[in-house]
């Protein structure tokens, strides 16, 4: 398909958290949609959860490596390749799911998910009308200011002989 390429970024956001499933009716998916999508995301999931434990096995080799009361420099280097491996392995995981999802849908669905990208991301920025501005959005602080204390900086009340502080 001529010009999919353009599309793939905003397919692989749409799809990115849950394989299009949550977007069903709005991408109207047949029910052989939904199975297939159903299953790349059940199959993503099993070899998440591998990935995870292999990843939480290197973590503490990594981990014990550290505790011992030397610690090899090559040990210590093969850990942390294993643990980025791994780390790389569930985002590589990820990403063939999301673009085997995107496989499922047709066309005409992959322009609805990119439209439907567009309108959220027009919800989440301000108007270029100006209106944000007269809703005192920008306006509010974002940290409460400090106050000065009554007192000179120069003295502490302790200096000035005051008890009870």
């Amino acid at each position: 398909m001529a010009g999919m390429g353009a599309l793939v970024p905003g397919l692989v956001a749409v799809g990115w958290e849950n394989f299009f499933l949550d977007s069903r009716q709005h991408l109207e998916l047949s029910d052989e949609q939904s199975q297939q999508l159903f299953l790349i995301r059940k199959s993503y999931l099993a070899s998440q959860q591998e990935l995870e434990k292999a990843l939480t096995q290197a973590e503490l080799a990594l981990y014990h490596c550290l505790e011992s009361d030397v610690v090899s420099s090559t040990k210590l280097e093969s850990n942390l390749k294993r643990t980025a491996e791994l780390k790389a392995a569930i985002a590589a995981a990820h990403f063939k799911a999301t673009l085997e999802a995107i496989n499922v849908l047709d066309h005409r669905q992959h322009l609805a998910a990119e439209r439907w990208l567009k309108l959220r991301l027009e919800m989440l920025q301000p108007s270029s009308s100006g209106d944000h501005l007269n809703t005192g959005e920008l306006n509010k602080p974002t940290r409460k200011v400090a106050r000065r204390p009554r007192w000179s900086t120069a003295f502490t009340p302790r200096q000035l002989g005051w008890k009870g502080w």
